[in-house]
């Protein structure tokens, strides 16, 4: 009988420890999101930014508002968009290492830029 009890109560245990975490994951108590913050080296070399009017969905920027970006120039902006229109919708902000110029250092810079689609 002390078996069955014991077993029960783990079960139990176990179900009522998913269910907390489930409740957590969903309402995200353990993931934290920084849409409009800095990436921290930037925070401590005491960058700042002006995310109001510098933020942008990489599928909908047009030249003229990639170019405000540091790091762009206005050959690169052409190329992104060029890139996209030839091969449809960026599915994530990786797939910008495909246009030539933009390297994983220039990626690291600018993705702070573009808000997750």
């Amino acid at each position: 009988m002390k078996n069955v009890v014991f077993k029960v109560s783990f079960i139990l245990f176990i179900c009522f420890c998913f269910c907390v975490f489930v409740y957590a994951y969903r309402y995200k108590y353990f993931t934290v999101q920084y849409k409009y913050a800095a990436n921290i080296s930037e925070m401590q070399n005491g960058l700042q930014k002006d995310f109001s009017s510098a933020l942008f969905v990489i599928n909908n920027a047009g030249v003229e508002e990639l170019q405000k970006i540091p790091g762009i120039s206005p050959k690169i902006a052409g190329q992104i968009v060029v890139f996209r229109e030839k091969n449809g919708a960026y599915t994530y902000l990786e797939d910008l290492q495909y246009v030539k110029g933009i390297g994983k250092k220039t990626l690291l810079k600018i993705k702070n830029y573009f808000l997750e689609q």
